[in-house]
C-alpha cells in the first residue's frame, strides 16, 4: 500500500490514520510528500520514523537537503505577532 503524500492526505494525524489499520494487515508503507518547506521535509521523516520497523518500505531522502530536526516536535517556533488571534484554542 502506498500511504504517501502527507499533504494529500490531510497532514501527520490523517496519515497516521490511514497508516496505522494498513499495517495490521502487513501493508507496506511508502511515506513521503511533495518536496516542500523545511517543515513539510520535517513532518515526513519523522512519520516515516514512527512506522513501525519493516513496514516502511521508503521515504524520499531528503536529508541532505533539509536536516530533521531534535526532538519530538518540528523544530519550528511561530511567531504569534505574525500569525494574530487564534481562531481556535484547544484545551
Amino acid at each position: 500500500m502506498n500511504i504517501d503524500k502527507l499533504s494529500k492526505l490531510g497532514g501527520c494525524s490523517a496519515m497516521r490514520c490511514a497508516r496505522d489499520p494498513s499495517i495490521q494487515f502487513d501493508a507496506g508503507i511508502c511515506a513521503e510528500c511533495i518536496w516542500g518547506s523545511d517543515n513539510v521535509t520535517a513532518a515526513s521523516l519523522q512519520f516515516a520514523a514512527s512506522t513501525p520497523q519493516g513496514s516502511l518500505l521508503n521515504t524520499c531522502d531528503l536529508a541532505s537537503y533539509v536536516a530533521p530536526p531534535v526532538g519530538p516536535d518540528l523544530g519550528i517556533t511561530p511567531n504569534p505577532d505574525i500569525l494574530g488571534t487564534p481562531i481556535l484554542k484547544l484545551a
